[in-house]
């Protein structure tokens, strides 16, 4: 039996020398013979770097072939890490740099004294951190769908890679606010972060098990055949506790950006604002052509322009998806008998067409699979559904099939599903590889996948999926959207929140809620209402099956986001509460403000100076809070859950530059508009 999609989620908690992509490793030439040997057992790690910042007291080292010892510092600084170190042929330099308001950037970079090559086998920076103030301690994973945790931990730990997550670990107040950031700027090696509050936790600031230190650590180990001949990273630090914990990420984000060289300066294509619907949860991999063309036609009548057309377009008809069914690149003619016509079809619409892919997939009912026999990934001499990205002849095949699905079939997008590919593959010998290094393989492979398609499709989208959807994808990919999370609005839209903290870039997608064809009206405004204010709105609901209310519920808030798509998807959204963060949202855009209550209503916002506001209460029928920062006179207009009036009236600012809101409706979902006169 293979491995379904929806288990296999639930499941995952050539020059001489290179810099690999997106990180800091420069890289001896792959596949060929080194000078040093294989060790026969890992090298002791060099002596601790010790210092303080910030709140923080540190500890750093290196385990490095040839093994370094002690570091002797050359040049000295007064209470600073900062300067010139030497170990055993070994040149250290370490750099600090304010980031601003209490932050600041440690970036190291080593070398050989006579530039021969070395192998990095592992590094650890390791922080205490007084308790103060520490009431909870995230990591990307543990703000990610069913797995989140809002209570202060014991101890945890958690991975991050080229293909998953990224490696940053933040404390915060119970408010919300930041205490201690800690990430590294490189989004490509394998990275575990751990920490502790208690458990195996000796140190503290003063006796007693209330005064142990909150202790956390951040450690790279890297495969056997990881030999470079620099190798430079850094360690982002932010104790500003006047900011919320969401904006110390953002910080995080611009500065792992600058490392990276993303500059965050990228066209925004004409539909890629485009609201969209998706085949997956209403009919998952049972589609066919016929299907497709009803399903394009009831969606553009809602106000749908984009098709996602998920897994079962390029696999086997009557067979369920599943891992051993994908890898090839051409519609299944049993079912889609002549999809150049119903893409076309689809176009005349007036709609885009995004792909469902697996580009690293290839499964062993594949009929590309034979060619491709010697290219798949190895763990423990056994070979996984998955092609290495290492390889030559992989990355030939799949822009092959880009060129193809693009020139050929001209799609618009793609949504890439699948992109976890095992952390510690076998090693590969051989003259066509890329890339020693799996994860910069990857990335590398990725990037390439990218140009092609924006190379023939310049306003190609290409979307990716928590927790590939990481700062490492922000070069290959144009849209982000949460993990699985259809059913339950509430946790899709944590998880697009916690996606916009990745900074400018990438556009947000509120994928894919759906909801049962017995859903109540007010349910399914709800629905609408939290994807429309979280991303580009992502729906994915049986079309044929829709009562006349639930369309009429879903044009009214679709109709609402094309007047209003570029503020709402490329404004600048924060959380106004802590727990759980996205229960109420804002988001400012040029001359106007959303605010989202939905799983609170919060008794005041402040609110910036703009003309127009709108408040979408999607929690209960009382809107009652106060906006504080208004003046002058406003009109305001109250609206049921599918955007028919229910009220209006002028209201004047008060002496204390704002309004106190006392709205009452018949649904537990409505909308307040407020307008400056």
């Amino acid at each position: 039996m293979g491995i379904t999609r929806r288990n296999f989620i639930r499941n995952l908690g050539g020059t001489t020398a290179a810099v690999a992509a997106g990180s800091g490793l420069v890289l001896a030439a792959p596949g060929q013979n080194r000078p040093l040997a294989k060790p026969r057992h890992l090298p002791a790690p060099s002596e601790d770097i010790s210092w303080k910042l910030l709140r923080g007291s540190f500890k750093m080292n290196w385990t490095l072939e040839p093994a370094a010892g002690k570091w002797i510092k050359e040049n000295t600084i007064a209470d600073s890490v900062q300067g010139t170190y030497r170990s055993n042929g070994y040149i250290l330099q370490i750099a600090v740099k304010e980031n601003g308001k209490r932050s600041a950037i440690v970036q190291f970079n080593i070398r050989r004294e006579d530039k021969a090559h070395f192998r990095m086998h592992a590094y650890k920076i390791a922080c205490n951190t007084s308790q103060s103030g520490v009431y909870k301690i995230f990591t990307p994973g543990s703000m990610m769908q069913q797995n989140y945790q809002i209570d202060l931990p014991y101890d945890f730990i958690a991975h991050s890679r080229a293909e998953i997550d990224q490696p940053v670990i933040w404390m915060q107040q119970t408010d919300g606010a930041n205490t201690f950031t800690l990430g590294l700027l490189d989004q490509v090696q394998c990275t575990t972060l751990r920490g502790t509050t208690y458990l195996g936790n000796e140190g503290g600031e003063a006796p007693g098990i209330a005064n142990k230190y909150a202790s956390v650590s951040l450690e790279r180990i890297f495969d056997e055949h990881n030999e470079v001949t620099e190798f430079a990273d850094g360690l982002y630090a932010e104790a500003d506790a006047d900011i919320s914990w969401f904006q110390s990420l953002i910080n995080y984000s611009k500065a792992a950006d600058r490392f990276t060289g993303f500059d965050g300066r990228r066209k925004t294509s004409a539909w890629a604002l485009n609201p969209a619907w998706s085949t997956w949860y209403a009919h998952a991999s049972d589609i066919n052509q016929e299907m497709l063309l009803e399903d394009a036609r009831l969606a553009r009548e809602l106000g749908v322009t984009t098709i996602e057309i998920d897994a079962g377009w390029n696999t086997r008809k009557g067979v369920s998806y599943h891992l051993d069914e994908d890898g090839d690149y051409y519609f299944n003619k049993d079912r889609f008998p002549d999809p150049e016509k119903l893409i076309n079809e689809m176009h005349l619409k007036g709609m885009k067409i995004i792909l469902r892919v697996a580009p690293l997939v290839m499964g062993v009912n594949a009929n590309s699979r034979k060619k491709l026999e010697n290219c798949l990934l190895k763990v423990d001499g056994k070979p996984t559904t998955y092609l290495d990205p290492r390889l030559k002849p992989v990355e030939d095949f799949l822009l092959n099939a880009w060129e193809y699905l693009f020139s050929y079939y001209k799609i618009d997008g793609m949504f890439y599903d699948f992109l976890e590919i095992p952390e510690k593959p076998d090693p590969v010998k051989g003259p066509e590889i890329l890339h020693d290094n799996v994860h910069t393989a990857y990335t590398h492979l990725m990037k390439k996948l990218y140009e092609k398609a924006i190379a023939i499709q310049p306003d190609a989208v290409i979307v990716l999926r928590r927790g590939s959807a990481n700062l490492n994808a922000k070069s290959f990919c144009t849209h982000m959207w949460p993990q699985d999370v259809p059913q339950d609005y509430n946790m899709n839209r944590r998880d697009v929140l916690y996606l916009k903290s990745l900074g400018d870039g990438i556009l947000t997608h509120a994928c894919s809620t759906s909801w049962p064809v017995s859903e109540s009206d007010i349910n399914v405004a709800r629905h609408m209402s939290s994807i429309v204010m979280a991303g580009v709105p992502f729906f994915a609901s049986l079309l044929n099956l829709l009562t006349a209310s639930h369309k009429r519920i879903i044009k009214a808030w679709l109709s609402f986001y094309e007047k209003n798509k570029r503020d709402l998807v490329m404004g600048k959204m924060k959380p106004l509460l802590p727990t759980p963060p996205s229960a109420v949202l804002y988001t400012k855009g040029e001359q106007q403000v959303f605010i989202g209550f939905f799983e609170a209503v919060t008794g005041m916002v402040e609110v910036e100076n703009v003309n127009t506001i709108t408040i979408i209460n999607a929690y209960n029928n009382h809107t009652a809070t106060r906006l504080q920062g208004l003046s002058g006179n406003w009109s305001l207009a109250v609206y049921d859950h599918a955007w028919e009036p229910a009220g209006s009236r002028q209201i004047k600012a008060d002496e204390q530059q704002g309004v106190t809101l006392n709205v009452q409706t018949k649904t537990n979902c409505h909308v307040v508009v407020l307008k400056k006169m």
